[in-house]
């Protein structure tokens, strides 16, 4: 597991058979996370441009980003390396252009505790978790080096974040397909049942409201 801050490109060798999608500067950046840490949780859809732009960027301050997943592709890269940039005030892109923007398939929990996944996910000055299947994220990340760098990424002042199972991810408790039903009393029991809990335990006051089943929205009462 990871418990220090790997040096700036002391990367060890990537896996063979782990995919990656890497655009910017292959020389990892040395800058470190600004006004950090910080959340940055989106229900899914379309994602919020200006929550990037004026939150989680000047955060970022011109570090690398890193992008997880169980499936897909490089979708992330050029949203989050230039259309993003773009759109941000001139006299900022400069500064605020990120170094890197990588893409991890990690699919395996053979992947989740590569040393090169490891390195590259606690040295990110954003995390960013894609949307998916949330039973994934826990059978395959739940207790490995991948979860241990983004507590790591998160104590160090990065942002953390994700859209729709992505999002779910940072809670303390989220329902599953195939587990019972998240009952009313969830909240005031603190999160002890029945949901499944996931080891980035990044302390949300809230639950993601993104608990849904066949039969329609599970409902939760407030605090």
């Amino acid at each position: 597991m990871v418990t220090l801050l790997p040096p700036a490109n002391g990367r060890p060798g990537k896996p063979s058979n782990l995919t990656n999608f890497l655009t910017g500067n292959p020389v990892q950046s040395t800058h470190t996370p600004a006004g950090g840490p910080a959340l940055l949780l989106m229900g899914g859809g379309a994602e919020a441009d200006s929550a990037f732009t004026a939150r989680a960027y000047p955060v970022n301050n011109g570090g690398d980003i890193v992008v997880l997943r169980v499936s897909g592709g490089n979708g992330y890269q050029t949203y989050l390396y230039r259309e993003l940039v773009q759109q941000l005030p001139p006299e900022l892109q400069t500064a605020l252009q990120p170094n890197s923007v990588e893409t991890l398939i990690v699919d395996t929990r053979t992947k989740a505790h590569s040393d090169y996944v490891a390195q590259a996910v606690s040295r990110a000055n954003i995390v960013w978790m894609a949307g998916g299947d949330q039973s994934q994220y826990i059978s395959l990340w739940r207790d490995t080096a991948l979860s241990a760098a983004v507590k790591l990424a998160y104590a160090r002042g990065a942002v953390i974040g994700g859209t729709s199972a992505g999002m779910v991810a940072t809670d303390l408790a989220q329902w599953v397909p195939g587990l019972p039903l998240i009952y009313r009393r969830l909240l005031r029991h603190k999160f002890t049942q029945p949901g499944q809990t996931f080891d980035f335990s990044l302390s949300l006051t809230t639950v993601p409201a993104s608990f849904v089943s066949a039969e329609g929205a599970v409902p939760i009462d407030p605090y």
